[in-house]
């Protein structure tokens, strides 16, 4: 069974005292005026682009990788793409190819030659689009899955169609941004760039399904953000997060963080219009505004 973590985030609608009201509306009329600050963070969007590994050009590849190919809905090769794998002299490499919908990868029969130049191509027989990369290997073989602690938190924030619009194309309505802290990854032999994440809800308005709801490579990531739309549901959101390495496998960790998410109508009127058009950040006076919303926050959970 999953260990999981929850941290309960509640909003009461209650009526504002007069004074916290007046502060509220000056605080945010300064946000307005003042156009100063720091860029705010654009709501994710869905990954348009097919991610190969190895990468295109990596050195030190592990002997007994399995390349792959991510390809996102937005990217649909339509069947199982084909596979064209050459070594230094242009010989053909055998092995064996699977496509699971969304992932398609290409098995060698026996380990590669150490510290040897190779090329890959991957087509979408549907379209004839080809994906090219090339990769040399090193002098090991992988013989350990990653390791990987998950998620290690998790928040959140409401937003309006207003700010989400110029910085989403996935927003519909209002909408929850959420925000996973990972923990560090790692590989005996597989560098941090070719780790691949990918994110599960497991619970939630909108989970459902084994496919990830995020897949990215993981490089230096130590955060994603995630969009949902409010008008799918409130309540409790779980997430779980795991890498997978250049031979296939996954670290199995299936540790997930939640959290219960419910927008407050003042909270959304007042705290999640702060945010900024494409180009443009958070004002110098965002303390005086958040100062307010943490007064908010205070005062709801004082509500029984």
């Amino acid at each position: 069974m999953p260990s999981s973590t929850r941290r309960e985030v509640w909003y009461h609608s209650q009526p504002l005292p007069p004074l916290l009201r007046l502060s509220a509306l000056a605080a945010f009329a300064a946000v307005i005026a003042d156009p100063a600050g720091v860029a705010l963070a654009q709501c994710p969007d869905a990954v348009d682009q097919v991610l190969v590994f190895p990468g295109d050009g990596e050195s030190g590849v592990p002997r007994n990788v399995v390349l792959r190919a991510e390809f996102p809905e937005t990217r649909d090769p339509q069947g199982a793409p084909v596979w064209t794998v050459l070594d230094s002299t242009g010989g053909t490499i055998e092995g064996d190819a699977d496509w699971d919908g969304f992932s398609s990868t290409f098995t060698p029969e026996s380990q590669l030659d150490e510290r040897t130049y190779y090329s890959a191509r991957v087509t979408a027989q549907a379209t004839g689009t080809f994906w090219d990369f090339d990769f040399t290997t090193g002098a090991s073989t992988d013989n350990a899955a990653p390791s990987f602690r998950g998620v290690t938190g998790i928040s959140f924030a409401t937003r309006l169609q207003d700010w989400l619009l110029p910085e989403c194309s996935l927003a519909r309505g209002d909408g929850f941004v959420f925000t996973l802290d990972l923990a560090d990854a790692s590989d005996d032999v597989t560098s941090d760039d070719d780790l691949s994440l990918y994110v599960f809800q497991t619970a939630g308005p909108g989970s459902g399904g084994d496919d990830p709801v995020a897949r990215m490579r993981l490089g230096d990531a130590s955060r994603v953000s995630l969009f949902r739309g409010i008008d799918d549901g409130e309540g409790e959101f779980c997430f779980r997060a795991e890498v997978r390495d250049l031979v296939g496998r996954f670290d199995g960790n299936s540790r997930e963080e939640c959290v219960d998410a419910v927008a407050g109508a003042v909270f959304d009127d007042v705290c999640s219009t702060a945010g900024a058009s494409p180009g443009r950040g958070v004002p110098a006076s965002i303390p005086a505004i958040l100062a307010v919303c943490a007064a908010l926050l205070i005062r709801r959970r004082s509500v029984p």
